[in-house]
């Protein structure tokens, strides 16, 4: 960040703005910099954090890498038997629907509709389409409920029923 600093305010000003605060690290010294260039660094790393998707891996914490990396672990490609592709179909959705409002508005066991839609919220609060795979004789309840099954969702959501995931 400094050399971001450095690029807009000079080498100099950085130098200075070190020597006054005791500090290398920019958000300590950042009061020393012009606001100019302060809101310069700051504009490059909100920058980078849309164009890396979130924030993408290099601005996560050693934490939040681990539980990241738990979730695509999580999200591997579902195994199902022949049988159970048989009588299963996938429909594309988006929009902040939830796994448990979804599952029980269609009388679903929330274990197997997880099972087979692994990583269903986090997707979609990501704002991505989804593919989520119902029982074929379910398809038309949702195609004729998915309205309700969304108002109620984001509803949920908002009213701080459900976590936001």
């Amino acid at each position: 960040m400094l050399v971001v600093a450095a690029y807009n305010g000079g080498a100099g000003r950085v130098r200075q703005a070190i020597r006054k605060s005791g500090s290398r690290d920019f958000w300590q010294l950042q009061y020393y910099l012009p606001e100019e260039t302060r809101n310069h660094v700051k504009k490059f790393i909100a920058t980078h954090y849309i164009f890396e998707g979130s924030g993408g891996w290099t601005t996560m914490t050693a934490s939040e890498t681990r539980e990241q990396k738990q979730i695509l672990a999580d999200q591997k490609p579902v195994q199902l038997s022949p049988e159970e592709m048989e009588k299963t179909t996938v429909l594309e959705i988006s929009g902040r629907y939830n796994s448990i409002i979804v599952a029980n508005g269609l009388m679903l066991d929330i274990e197997q509709f997880s099972k087979w839609n692994p990583g269903f919220d986090k997707t979609l609060a990501e704002g991505k389409k989804y593919s989520m795979r119902l029982p074929k004789e379910t398809a038309s309840l949702f195609e004729a409920r998915k309205n309700s099954l969304l108002m109620e969702s984001v509803r949920a959501l908002l009213d701080g029923t459900i976590a936001a995931k």
